[in-house]
């Protein structure tokens, strides 16, 4: 089974969706998706007596991505035989029209586009939906809204309506709307599997675009899809880029090329020359993200190798590292304490790593500046929010800043929480500088071959564990 509607039109999720029960794919069968076009497959020609409302006569489609919601609709109306209308933002204006014909003689689907008629929470909605949505003031927004309201309350129409529109999270929609009777379904897409993800891909972009480093291991491509290129419309901008570099060069694409597109984009700017290059500061970069790898590595759960890592500079940011997605719990829902401090670890090595190897004044000044916020946001988090105290082990001190303030704290109470973060960081500092220290050798080994290779995988910190020399494989 593939992937197809992340990329083609979304007619290739009716094959999903009547294979999913066969391949035994989970995630895929399981999903609401699955029972929302079972559903309307069954009320399809139940009349006007049906209680329509049973399957939701307004549904809201929750994903990260909007431009791929719209395809997931269309894909889940072609199989439940529905006719599907989308409405754009020129249609939104005249609804009333757009709505005159719908479910006369066929059952209909009828997606809005996502935007600012949506009317959810100004700091939840889209900062900017783009040129073709100026001009759709307050009242305009209402206005859309209401007749929503009417037609879906006092609709005629012989066969079933269903109103379908896309939001990234519940806040986006206006409340009104999320009223009983109206968009009163919601359904969550469920994430793709990364080796499917880098199938689909392979298999839309041609497998002959691609060389060994990329067809062989799925797994790390699908996951640097998913990080670097979420999107649908990043995707294509990629896919188009990568077959004009293979047809420019005259050879296929690596997994080192797409990295590459990661950090530089996928314009046609040429990227830095290594005569180009400050061979100090490269060394300085990669001394700080083999302080992140090597702390990824050895402070997981089960020592889980790094997906990649990076020195290739991008916008601010020097370099790149990505964890095993199961290095720790990474549950954003529910992270654990251990989960918490594992990432304040591995953003306080890149510093670490430096004052070992370069030494304190020869280690970058502001290099590790996003690292250090990021660390000392998820401090004040564990001490202002989340009630805990730095002495855990003796129970009358564990349960000594339980008290959560809501709202503005007092200053001294900021104070406080301030010096539980100093005292923190500085006290993981200590324990990821000697956890480097004892490992140095391997730290500079990791470096070495950053400076060498600019980006490293799984498979590479595998063999620089061992002390063997790193694999060029063929193309």
């Amino acid at each position: 089974m593939t992937l197809e509607l992340i990329l083609t039109p979304s007619l290739h999720l009716h094959k999903q969706l009547d294979q999913a029960a066969t391949q035994g794919l989970s995630w895929l069968c399981n999903s609401a998706i699955v029972q929302w076009a079972g559903d309307l497959e069954r009320i399809a020609f139940q009349g006007s007596s049906f209680d329509w409302s049973l399957v939701g006569r307004g549904v809201l489609l929750e994903h990260f991505d909007l431009e791929v919601v719209g395809s997931i609709a269309e894909a889940v109306a072609n199989k439940a035989n529905y006719r599907f209308q989308r409405l754009g933002h020129d249609d939104m204006r005249c609804l009333e029209k757009q709505f005159t014909d719908a479910g006369v003689d066929h059952p209909t689907m009828v997606y809005l586009s996502p935007g600012p008629w949506q009317g959810g929470k100004e700091d939840d909605t889209e900062s900017d939906w783009g040129d073709e949505w100026r001009g759709y003031d307050e009242e305009t927004c209402y206005r859309i809204r209401a007749q929503i309201s009417e037609f879906i309350h006092c609709g005629k129409s012989n066969c079933p309506v269903i109103l379908v529109t896309g939001i990234r999270k519940l806040s986006q929609i206006n409340v009104g709307l999320r009223r009983l009777g109206l968009f009163d379904r919601r359904i969550r897409i469920p994430e793709f599997e990364p080796v499917l993800v880098a199938d689909e891909f392979i298999q839309v972009a041609g497998v002959d675009l691609f060389d060994n480093t990329i067809i062989k291991d799925k797994l790390c491509f699908g996951i640097l899809l998913g990080r670097e290129f979420p999107t649908q419309r990043r995707r294509f901008l990629l896919q188009a880029a990568l077959k004009r570099r293979a047809w420019q060069r005259g050879s296929a694409i690596g997994l080192q090329e797409v990295v590459q597109m990661a950090a530089y984009g996928t314009q046609d700017d040429p990227y830095p020359s290594a005569e180009s290059e400050n061979k100090g500061m490269l060394r300085r970069h990669a001394v700080h993200e083999a302080g992140h790898a090597f702390a990824a590595y050895y402070e997981s759960a089960e020592r889980k190798l790094p997906i990649y890592c990076s020195i290739i500079k991008r916008h601010d940011s020097l370099g790149i590292l990505m964890a095993a997605p199961d290095a720790a719990e990474h549950n954003e829902d529910d992270p654990s304490f251990a989960d918490m401090i594992y990432r304040i670890k591995v953003c306080l090595a890149g510093r670490a790593a430096e004052h070992l190897i370069l030494g304190h004044d020869l280690a970058s000044a502001r290099g590790a500046t996003s690292d250090l916020e990021q660390a000392s946001d998820l401090s004040r988090i564990l001490f202002s929010k989340w009630g805990y105290s730095l002495d855990r082990d003796d129970v009358s001190q564990a349960g000594s800043n339980l008290l959560i303030i809501d709202g503005e704290s007092p200053d001294l109470q900021k104070n406080r929480i301030e010096e539980h973060c100093r005292k923190l960081l500085n006290q993981l500092y200590v324990q990821v500088y000697k956890l480097l220290e004892k490992h140095r050798i391997i730290v500079e080994r990791i470096a070495a071959a950053l400076v060498e290779k600019k980006s490293l995988f799984a498979k590479d910190f595998e063999l620089l564990l061992l002390s063997k020399p790193l694999v060029y494989p063929e193309p």
